[in-house]
């Protein structure tokens, strides 16, 4: 049987059942309208409104090139709570994964696509919890993505 290869759209689906989508409110690509200085991979935010960012590698060569970004993943805003860093298995103990970092891997068992922790985060006591403005942009943003993909999964154009 060939292998599987997993993409980053396979991580971000096992990722959020891992966390559960029906309790944590999981946005992918949040790169404006919350003032973060990067762009997170996917954004977890949980019942008590607390943030976790989940970066996405599928390769060691992105794995390495992560390590040379200036922002190193720190929101200066003291809003991430928890960093994960999701990857397939045969990366999950990479040096080039912050230790702080929390590592979900990610890999292929009788032809299904599952994510584990196998480190867990160090938690970052000074992040605050979301306000409800902050919370409400997220579910703007979550509600754009909806009708973004519904018109790519379509294969059609649509103007105004």
């Amino acid at each position: 049987m060939p292998e599987i290869k997993i993409y980053t759209q396979d991580i971000e689906i096992a990722v959020a059942k891992l966390f559960g989508y029906r309790s944590h409110l999981i946005v992918p690509n949040i790169s404006w309208g919350l003032d973060f200085e990067h762009e997170l991979d996917l954004l977890v935010l949980t019942p008590a409104n607390f943030a976790w960012e989940v970066e996405i590698k599928v390769s060691a060569s992105d794995l390495a090139r992560d390590k040379k970004k200036v922002h190193a993943h720190i929101d200066r805003r003291n809003r991430i709570r928890r960093l994960y860093f999701a990857l397939p298995i045969g990366l999950a103990n990479s040096p080039n994964i912050p230790p702080r970092a929390g590592v979900i891997a990610v890999q292929v068992s009788d032809g299904k696509i599952c994510a584990r922790i196998t480190r867990h985060a160090q938690t970052h006591a000074d992040a605050r919890p979301f306000t409800g403005a902050e919370r409400m942009k997220l579910l703007e943003l979550a509600a754009m993505r909806v009708w973004s993909l519904k018109e790519k999964l379509s294969g059609k154009r649509f103007e105004l």
